[in-house]
């Protein structure tokens, strides 16, 4: 059987980033009225940003630069069990996420994921925004793992998944509600609540 690789975003698929980047963009934009949703796809569609698209992304990029973003919670009740069933399967499981935090921020996150997850990862790889994701885990493959091994992404982020899907990479989409408008546009993404459901799929199917 051929060696099973899982690459793992970070932001939306382990840990929930939403609910304290909401508070963030509250605390600066909105004190006054607490922002509790932001929609469908398309935060910068929010009233709060008036069409200016860069301001949301300028709230990104100090979001991922505070110590609320490097210690986010687990997302999933029974991740750190799902994930250590995988492992026992024989799956190598490797983080990927993209952000321009600073260095001390980065080793908090690592910090962070090690006393969730424990020795669960193979690698914790950061990329830098700009950077596609395909490129990351395609080298990785490349050279760590034989020709006829088997990749695959978990993701929550739409344009991520289409990337992955453009190079050969099959996809587990994460639902939330700021993705729910792609959900249904692509039936090559499989669709999961959260990745509690990912030892099963890979257990009873193709997979």
């Amino acid at each position: 059987m051929a060696k099973q690789v899982l690459f793992l975003d970070v932001d939306g698929v382990l840990l929930d980033w939403f609910t304290p980047f909401l508070q963030h963009v509250t605390d600066k934009r909105s004190p006054h009225a607490p922002i509790k949703s932001i929609g469908s796809y398309g935060f910068h569609k929010h009233p709060v940003y008036k069409g200016d698209e860069s301001e949301f992304y300028h709230d990104i990029e100090t979001f991922v630069n505070t110590k609320a973003w490097a210690t986010l919670s687990i997302l999933g009740r029974n991740s750190f069990y799902s994930l250590s069933y995988l492992r026992n399967m024989g799956i190598d499981l490797h983080c990927l996420t993209q952000t321009t935090a600073s260095a001390s921020i980065r080793m908090k996150r690592v910090e962070n994921l090690t006393r969730a997850f424990g020795p669960t990862f193979n690698s914790i790889n950061f990329t830098s925004h700009g950077e596609k994701k395909s490129s990351v885990v395609l080298n990785i493959m490349k050279e760590q793992y034989a020709d006829d091994a088997e990749c695959y992404m978990v993701e929550d982020d739409p344009d991520k998944m289409d990337d992955m899907l453009e190079h050969g990479i099959p996809c587990f989409g994460i639902k939330h509600d700021y993705n729910v408008e792609y959900q249904g546009e692509d039936n090559s993404v499989q669709w999961l609540q959260d990745v509690t459901e990912l030892p099963l799929i890979f257990a009873h199917s193709k997979y």
